[in-house]
């Protein structure tokens, strides 16, 4: 058989599933029960656009550059090889910057082979192009797809008119960009730090995201009323974003109560499986996780026992049945303070097999069994708060303010 290589355009769907494997891998998380529903949803709520696989904001430039860029000179080896060598090249170039510069780590590629990643920047970054208004709409309703911006780009020069405008069928599906910079095309080194009128167009890119009932994202607040270190606040409900975000106060409070609740959740879960290993399987198990359960109660419980499924759903919209058990059958477990994790089995059981099938590990079954004969207590990572892409979020607008 012969190797071929070609682009892929991922919808909505997919860059979603690629966010929540991307958190689990980072962060350290399994979502065996589904609380990333949580994450996901209030995340999107607060900051519209946003993913856990982006780094630094210019990224949203970049990628309408490149590709505007690439309608200007004749391809080699066609489009897909193209854009693959553009955003090669700008590792390269990010990478130029002096050793030890603290925006290397938002290089996208600089850990992959020969810089070109599996989720390049003008993947990870497209829905938030249509999201921030700099995607146009090609019928007043659908944003431009990246793979008909890609099908777009001419092999060679692109013709146009005596004032500028393409001939033919050629696509412009950007809206008015900052100018491109002199020496995009060069080879020296570039950097992430916005110019005066970068940031300008993107706060006024952000300052126009709405929620569904037409009040300003907690983004668009935080882009107007920019915090004097964003890097500095440790959460998306510390007591500076609550009081830059005004109305959203009330939902930020709610998503912290469910950031403490699914982590304990999270926590039951291993302490369950490691119990259940122990005293069904009879085998010798490590008390980690049951030992941390009662370290994240006494951080988060207080926290945890504030969640108002009823004023959540209102905010995000209903959740899955077998969550919603799973979030009201432990806050009970917590009010009771018996701390007999068997109240919580069947519940988490029916949660971990509606969403794992035959990977689930709690079941009295055959499959379960094996899964558990498989789990390690020092492996298994140790439960935490969601956070709601808030490191990556702040990185940002610590770029949009000019902080380093």
């Amino acid at each position: 058989m012969v190797a071929t290589f070609g682009w892929t355009y991922l919808s909505r769907d997919a860059l979603r599933r690629a966010e929540e494997q991307m958190s689990e891998k980072s962060r350290g998380v399994r979502d065996e029960i589904g609380f990333l529903q949580l994450h996901q949803r209030y995340a999107d709520l607060f900051f519209p656009g946003t993913s856990v696989l982006q780094t630094r904001l210019r990224y949203a430039l970049f990628v309408p550059w490149m590709l505007k860029s690439l309608r200007t000179r004749p391809l080699r080896g066609g489009v897909a090889h193209a854009v693959r060598d553009a955003e090669r090249r700008l590792v390269d170039r990010l990478l130029k910057r002096p050793e030890g510069a603290l925006e290397k780590r938002g290089i996208i590629g600089r850990d992959s082979p020969n810089h070109v990643s599996n989720q390049p920047p003008s993947v990870v970054y497209w829905g938030a192009l249509g999201v921030w208004g700099i995607l146009r709409r090609k019928d007043g309703v659908r944003y431009y797809s990246r793979a008909e911006v890609l099908r777009s780009i001419s092999p060679g020069k692109v013709a146009r008119d005596d004032d500028g405008v393409p001939l033919g069928d050629l696509i412009e599906p950007f809206n008015e960009l900052p100018p491109i910079p002199d020496d995009w095309n060069a080879d020296g080194e570039i950097g992430f730090e916005l110019s005066l009128a970068e940031r300008k167009f993107f706060r006024g890119m952000w300052c126009g995201l709405r929620c569904a009932n037409g009040t300003p994202s907690v983004l668009a607040r935080l882009a107007l009323n920019a915090l004097p270190d964003f890097m500095s606040v440790p959460t998306c409900w510390d007591e500076e974003v609550c009081e830059a975000a005004v109305e959203h106060t009330g939902p930020l409070q709610r998503a912290r109560a469910a950031a403490a609740l699914a982590c304990i959740g999270r926590g039951v879960y291993a302490a369950l499986t490691e119990q259940t290993r122990e005293q069904l399987d009879r085998r010798p198990t490590a008390t980690t996780h049951r030992d941390y359960l009662r370290e994240i109660i006494t951080d988060h419980g207080e926290a945890a026992l504030q969640f108002d499924l009823a004023a959540t759903e209102m905010d995000i919209g209903p959740l899955a049945t077998t969550l919603r058990d799973v979030m009201t059958s432990t806050c009970l477990w917590l009010r009771s303070r018996d701390g007999d994790l068997e109240r919580l089995r069947t519940v988490y059981e029916l949660a971990e097999v509606d969403r794992k099938g035959s990977r689930a590990r709690l079941p009295d079954l055959g499959f379960a069994r094996t899964r558990r004969l498989e789990w390690n207590s020092e492996d298994y990572p140790l439960a935490k708060p969601l956070h709601y892409r808030w490191d990556r979020v702040s990185r940002m607008l610590a770029d949009l303010s000019g902080q380093p």
